[in-house]
């Protein structure tokens, strides 16, 4: 055993001592996930195109806006000039305004990214993208 004689070389051996204690534990968990992975050349695909399977395994820290949103859903709306036309709009105007209402705090309880999870009803995120726009009809209750 070699005699530590600065606070450098300490915390180079506390941290490698973390390192070797950390990798130790997980070594055969991990290795468990690999061999899942590969039985159908995940492995090798996520290896070879990190950037296109980053979403499934790291959390998207972008903040999510009212306008956002708005894109997000595009309503399914009945006949021009029918009176149910014109009880969606209203409807619609109430979900921007309230959307807005959220993003400016007015609902300090809520956030836009809790609108998501109701939105998903099973307690996770959509997958969020703006290339994308999800259709809504609507429905009487």
């Amino acid at each position: 055993m070699r005699h530590i004689s600065s606070m450098d070389e300490r915390d180079s051996l506390i941290n490698h001592s973390i390192h070797q204690y950390v990798d130790g534990r997980v070594h055969s968990a991990f290795q468990e996930f690999m061999e899942g992975l590969s039985t159908l050349k995940l492995a090798e695909a996520i290896q070879a195109h990190p950037e296109h399977f980053k979403a499934l395994f790291v959390e998207n820290t972008e903040k999510i806006c009212a306008q956002d949103l708005i894109n997000l859903f595009q309503p399914v709306l009945s006949i021009v000039g029918s009176s149910r036309r014109q009880e969606e709009s209203r409807v619609l105007c109430y979900w921007r305004d309230w959307l807005i209402d959220i993003e400016g705090g007015e609902c300090a309880e809520l956030q836009l990214e809790d609108i998501l999870i109701f939105q998903d009803s099973r307690g996770k995120y959509m997958q969020y993208s703006t290339s994308t726009t999800n259709a809504q009809d609507f429905h009487r209750i």
